[in-house]
């Protein structure tokens, strides 16, 4: 029987040699190609994701304000007082009442109600005077011109939004001679109360 050497086989041609080390540098360098590429793919992806939830909240935000301001122009314009009641307290007196508590928010009382789907989230809502003393400093418990602010505020996630109307009340004479027309909404409610909406 023949003796077969089991000595590994190797080339006297030196590029053969070679070749399995260019071989995986090549590989090597298509895998940190690949994984880069897939390094900056996810975090391409990641900051998409946050600004389509930055847009999103931004949306509620705005959609929670509004329901704020509607809701508490439904309140004042269903009011048999004057706008005095609604500033009393920090502007958060009278019918405002029934939105919810009282909570400060950055300094400034507000009435807050939860709504939405976020947890804690809901609208902030108080009545604003526009400065409206002809002389000497303002006074925003008393109003003298008929005109005031109602703000709402909510916040979504990092965002939050302020939704601020111009509310008139009108005596029965100004709002029968259309009182301006434009973007103005108004009209008579019960026992001849006439308010107007400006935005």
């Amino acid at each position: 029987m023949r003796k077969v050497s089991a000595a590994p086989y190797q080339s006297d041609h030196p590029a053969r040699r070679g070749d399995a080390g260019i071989a995986f540098l090549s590989v090597l360098l298509v895998i940190t190609a690949l994984s880069f590429l897939g390094v900056v793919g996810a975090a391409s992806t990641r900051t998409e994701l946050q600004i389509a939830t930055s847009h999103r909240s931004a949306k509620e935000a705005m959609t929670i304000a509004e329901a704020g301001t509607s809701h508490a122009f439904s309140l004042v314009r269903a009011s048999s007082g004057g706008f005095d009641t609604l500033l009393a307290n920090g502007g958060t007196g009278g019918v405002l009442a029934g939105i919810g508590g009282v909570v400060a928010l950055d300094g400034e009382n507000y009435r807050f109600r939860a709504f939405g789907n976020q947890p804690g989230g809901g609208y902030f809502v108080r009545v604003v005077d526009n400065h409206d003393e002809e002389v000497g400093a303002n006074d925003p418990t008393n109003d003298r011109d008929r005109l005031v602010y109602i703000e709402s505020r909510a916040r979504v996630g990092g965002a939050e939004r302020v939704v601020r109307g111009l509310v008139a009340r009108l005596d029965p004479d100004e709002a029968s001679e259309g009182g301006g027309g434009g973007e103005e909404a108004g009209g008579e409610d019960k026992g001849g109360r006439w308010w107007k909406d400006k935005h």
